[in-house]
């Protein structure tokens, strides 16, 4: 059997212009026509600066059909930016009101047979909003692409075409979806995390509905990414998500991306605990969110662009950068990438916040280590060891010795075992410990290796570590470093020693 698909190549930007628009057509209260919206004219360009001081920008706003542009009968202050989504939700409105059989020039029957048909997540944040106690629907998710499909070009959905052994064929419409040719190359996981990330942002944001995504960890025995949409609501911020890998699947398995793109609103949609899943209302006072604060290390240039307006810092080829743990329960860990912007509400510098983090994360999360040659069992097995006995920063650390001077370091009920290395006196006092200087692996954020200087001669070393490279480069794991460090215990410094 074979499949071709035929993607209209406006049908994904489509999808993503068309929501805004039809949220501001609901915003302003009726529908407009082209010609209504104006800019303003020369005397209320003098009334409005008289009134606000600034007029720097063009300005518009509508004005209705046989009347003149008065100071008493403008219709909301527009700038330039606004019109695109104006138009585009007039386009909407007018094919709608094709499809059910109404004279556009009824425009207020047009409207309020909207309004009454519209899902929720249309009309919230508009003055057209469902009233608070009204549940929302089971089917949302299917009313919504049943509202869009109304006013939408049949040019504008994707056919896919597919044909049986026999030779037959036949064909099968959806919504729009992603704005490429499948048969080009396919993503790859990181390509299409960031694509998730793009399209919730695009989907879930507006003026009074602020959504940050960002990519986090939760655990249980493996690690899992999550893509997590942070809402501005009350005052405070909740925070709700899902896993990537499992949509990610799919779309290896050929499901289009514009479905899936549906699906992980959907997710997002039918969760009936958003409100209470996670409340980071604490984040907007530093004494009381610091002790969740924690860092994280990442692969730099693979995160360059994400990082962007997060507080973070430059470490050679990686980032350590800012957290907060939002939960850590028998589910995982959840945890949310923290905006520069927080900072002038703190009052701190980035760089006293970057402190304070990475010794708060010390003390969440407590490095032990254990022989390499212990790493056939699983790493929660490593907990039978008593505490005291196992975290090396403890004074009553007692040290299993490796029989070939190699060591796995790890941090307790954590995720990110590579930035034990940057914890203060994490490597002084392991060197101490282990009698010795000390060569530093790192090609994982969960994967930190040491190994004796002693032991390992240079040349070995090397090729040890284009093994792992090479092992990594076969498991499509990411690279956190492509160096090997050593620490010295004579001036307490982490160098490198090798890239």
């Amino acid at each position: 059997m074979g499949v071709t698909v035929n993607l209209n190549p406006k049908g994904f930007e489509l999808f993503m212009q068309i929501l805004p628009s039809i949220k501001a057509i609901f915003d302003i209260g009726f529908i407009p026509l082209p010609e209504e919206i104006q800019e303003f004219d020369e005397e209320v360009y003098e009334l409005y600066e008289l009134k606000t001081g600034n007029t720097e920008r063009p300005l518009y706003t509508i004005v209705p059909s046989d009347d003149e542009m008065e100071q008493d009968n403008v219709t909301g202050v527009m700038l330039p930016e606004d019109l695109p989504k104006i138009y585009k939700g007039i386009d909407f409105f007018t094919k709608y009101a094709s499809t059910h059989n109404i004279p556009l020039s009824d425009r207020q029957r047009v409207f309020n047979h909207a309004v009454e048909r519209a899902p929720s997540m249309l009309r919230e944040h508009t003055k057209f909003a469902s009233p608070k106690n009204e549940q929302p629907s089971d089917n949302i998710f299917d009313e919504l692409m049943e509202f869009l499909a109304d006013g939408l070009d049949k040019s504008d959905i994707f056919t896919v075409n597919v044909k049986d052994e026999s030779g037959e064929s036949f064909s099968k419409s959806f919504i729009p979806a992603y704005a490429k040719n499948v048969e080009s190359a396919v993503m790859t996981y990181e390509e299409f995390k960031q694509y998730a990330i793009n399209a919730i942002s695009q989907i879930f944001s507006d003026k009074d509905h602020k959504v940050e995504a960002s990519i986090s960890l939760r655990s249980t025995e493996e690690q899992h990414e999550a893509i997590h949409v942070v809402m501005e609501k009350g005052g405070g911020k909740w925070l709700n998500g899902f896993l990537v890998e499992p949509f990610y699947e799919e779309y290896t398995l050929g499901k289009p991306l514009g479905e899936l793109v549906l699906d992980m609103v959907k997710s997002i949609e039918d969760n009936d605990e958003w409100i209470d899943k996670v409340n980071i209302n604490d984040l907007n006072e530093f004494e009381k969110s610091k002790d969740s604060l924690f860092v994280r290390l990442l692969n730099y240039e693979k995160n360059k662009k994400a990082l962007d307006g997060y507080i973070y810092k430059v470490i050679d080829d990686m980032a350590l950068v800012v957290y907060m743990l939002a939960a850590n329960n028998e589910s995982g860990i959840t945890s949310y990438k923290i905006s520069t912007d927080i900072l002038k509400q703190w009052n701190l510098s980035e760089e006293y916040v970057l402190n304070w983090t990475t010794e708060n994360t010390a003390k969440l999360f407590k490095p032990y280590i254990i022989p390499i040659e212990m790493m056939n069992f699983k790493k929660s097995e490593a907990h039978t060891i008593p505490g005291e006995e196992r975290f090396f920063m403890d004074y009553n650390f007692k040290l299993i010795k490796s029989t070939n001077g190699v060591y796995s370091l790890f941090q307790e009920d954590g995720l990110n075992d590579a930035t034990i290395v940057f914890y203060k006196g994490a490597m002084q006092r392991l060197a101490n410990i282990l009698g010795d200087d000390l060569y530093i692996i790192l090609p994982e954020s969960d994967y930190a290796v040491v190994h004796l200087k002693s032991k390992f001669p240079a040349k070995q070393l090397k090729k040890i570590f284009r093994r792992i490279k090479s092992d990594q480069a076969r498991a499509k794991h990411d690279i956190l470093s492509d160096k090997i460090y050593l620490y010295t215990r004579n001036n307490d410094n982490l160098s490198v020693f090798w890239d």
